[in-house]
């Protein structure tokens, strides 16, 4: 065993290792669209969480909107996607992450229900275990190098969302052109996606993953 693949069973082991033993009881099934593993290449979605934080007003967590914790991109999702188009959704049932591998997650993303959500509706669809699902996410988001200011940002912060983008992809300079997209809701930057093969290297996106950020829209912690 070499390289990646050996790095992905370190990653995957130490997941399993976290886990619960026990088994757990999956809920049922929600109706879905696509067959588990049948899926051409993933997009690893980075939320920008101020924007998030915002957006979720009094309700937002404390430990990551503000202060010293404050978060910059964290993860939203490791999607399979088709080539031409589209994504698989809830492809079966599949047992809760248990409370020790979300536990081993939760830095890197948002909260424990968004880790349930991701597993229920994408994940279910790799066709891979939890531990490894969640051990390849891992390992892309770790892959991708953010400038200090995006990792925890300060308050009033501010930055033109294409320039966002373009910091990262300068500090990713193996990133293939087009393999980057940011996207913009209500002059404002919440997501950047980028394109990755089942191999989690990075690679072009197809033509339907494109950006939508204008001059006038900005990356800001509000």
């Amino acid at each position: 065993m070499s390289g990646l693949r050996s790095f992905r069973f370190i990653a995957a082991l130490s997941l399993s290792l976290a886990a619960s033993a026990s088994a757990l009881a999956a809920p049922p099934a929600p109706k879905g669209k696509g067959v588990a593993g049948e899926y051409d290449y993933y997009i690893l979605s980075l939320g920008w969480t101020p924007e998030d934080c915002a957006r979720q007003g009094a309700k937002a967590d404390p430990a990551r909107c503000s202060g010293d914790g404050r978060a910059g991109f964290l993860v939203r999702g490791l999607w399979p996607e088709f080539e031409k188009g589209g994504r698989p959704e809830n492809c079966g049932r599949v047992p809760p992450v248990p409370a020790e591998m979300l536990e081993a997650i939760r830095p890197i993303m948002a909260g424990d229900e968004a880790i349930q959500q991701l597993w229920r509706k994408h994940g279910s669809c790799t066709g891979l275990s939890a531990d490894y699902y969640f051990a390849d996410l891992r390992i892309a988001f770790e892959r991708v190098k953010l400038p200090d200011i995006l990792k925890q940002p300060a308050s009033g912060f501010s930055l033109p969302a294409i320039e966002a983008v373009h910091r990262i992809a300068d500090m990713n300079p193996e990133l293939p052109p087009e393999s980057i997209a940011g996207v913009c809701e209500k002059k404002q930057l919440v997501e950047v996606r980028l394109c990755v093969n089942k191999d989690l290297e990075a690679r072009t996106c197809p033509p339907k993953i494109t950006a939508n950020c204008g001059e006038n829209d900005r990356l800001t912690v509000r």
